[in-house]
């Protein structure tokens, strides 16, 4: 295993990831090896996706290369394209666990005035720029 590898393997998020993972399978009783086997290899796709942010953030979305003329170009860097295609294979395996995100539910909105009487905001009108006579 390499360092890097064994670095993210350490981390508490890697740790808590795989603790929820386990225990949910554990809860739904699919805790097989089968079903392990998925979470290793989602554990595995979500430290490649670590590495491949690190690259982003380092070199950026867009890299300089030297064509084979010599000169230099700017290109997509390819961890772009490669943790796109990883994150979709992380949701099929979690989607093929049938395992639950436990998100945090979306703040409520308070409801919208019935009517406009009810509204007690006022909207001032926008000031004309007189310097606007060129546009």
């Amino acid at each position: 295993m390499s360092k890097a590898i064994s670095d993210y393997t350490r981390t508490q998020k890697y740790k808590d990831i795989k603790k929820a993972m386990l225990h949910q399978l554990k809860e739904q009783g699919a805790d097989e090896k089968h079903y392990i086997d998925l979470i290793n290899t989602y554990l595995e796709c979500w430290i490649d996706v670590q590495i491949l942010n690190k690259d982003i953030r380092t070199r950026g979305i867009n890299v300089e290369v030297t064509n084979r003329a010599g000169d230099p170009e700017l290109r997509k860097n390819e961890s772009v394209g490669e943790r796109t295609r990883i994150i979709a294979m992380m949701l099929r395996i979690w989607a093929s666990l049938g395992l639950n995100q436990n998100a945090p539910q979306k703040p409520r909105l308070p409801d919208a005035p019935a009517n406009k009487q009810q509204d007690q905001r006022v909207q001032e009108p926008l000031e004309d720029d007189e310097d606007d006579e060129d546009f």
